[in-house]
């Protein structure tokens, strides 16, 4: 009598603990084998369904046998070799996951804006025209490495603002910001000479009032200006190359 009634009770806890381990680690349905161990002793080996169903309990000598002190084992058994489903998967990764995935979203947002590829294009092909017309400005072909690539890094800089100024000024203009995925003869003229109007100021303040650099002799001066051709020539030839840039990028 006290033999069938632990068996019965082996059967129960077994059932209980199978079932739950396959909801925590998923599995597919069938019949499975798995090994039954206790705090004392072993009943064997038990099927079961998954559904939690004993088909047959294998013989045994123990009177009892103790449930484990956890629904969820620390370690799954063979017949649990299968891993978790997809959805368990989903929901325990998707509290860390989650904040990566909101960065991926800001980066890319950031990245597909037409300002940050105006930036990016008007800054790389603005500073190998600025390091190749150093030898045009008084003084640049004798100062330090360093102190030559400080100077046209800052002017590269100012170059990829002068270019926002003028996406902005067209986009205010054509009520888009998109305007350089179809840009329009009108557009790109616009944008264009904004760049041209904004060099011909800085270059007449920097040598004609504030002094803060001057020509060299080998830099060809447009009469009545008194601005350097190649800083304009840089406004002319560069911003449709950006524009091209940011289109080819964006679509």
């Amino acid at each position: 009598m006290d033999a069938s009634r632990s068996k019965k009770q082996l059967e129960r806890r077994v059932t209980a603990n199978y079932a739950a381990e396959r909801r925590y680690f998923g599995g597919g349905s069938g019949v499975d084998t798995v090994e039954v161990t206790g705090c004392s002793s072993t009943w064997g080996l038990a099927e079961v369904t998954a559904s939690g169903a004993i088909v047959s309990a294998g013989a045994g000598t123990a009177h009892a046998i103790c449930a484990q002190g956890s629904s969820h084992p620390t370690q799954p058994s063979n017949a649990m070799a299968t891993g978790p489903s997809r959805s368990q998967t989903a929901t325990s990764t998707s509290p860390r996951t989650a904040p990566c995935r909101r960065l991926r979203s800001i980066l890319g947002r950031f990245l597909d804006a037409p300002e940050t590829n105006v930036a990016i294009f008007a800054f790389l092909l603005n500073l190998p025209w600025e390091l190749a017309q150093v030898p045009l400005f008084a003084g640049m072909p004798s100062a330090e490495h360093w102190q030559a690539i400080l100077v046209c890094g800052r002017a590269t800089l100012g170059d990829a603002v002068i270019a926002l100024v003028g996406f902005w000024a067209v986009a205010g203009s054509a009520h888009t910001r998109s305007w350089m995925l179809r840009p329009t003869a009108g557009q790109l003229t616009g944008f264009v000479a904004v760049g041209v109007l904004i060099t011909i100021l800085m270059e007449w303040l920097a040598t004609q009032v504030l002094h803060r650099w001057t020509y060299a002799e080998a830099m060809p001066v447009i009469p009545l200006l008194g601005v350097g051709l190649s800083p304009l020539l840089q406004w002319v030839v560069l911003p449709p190359i950006v524009v091209w840039f940011v289109r080819r990028q964006l679509t």
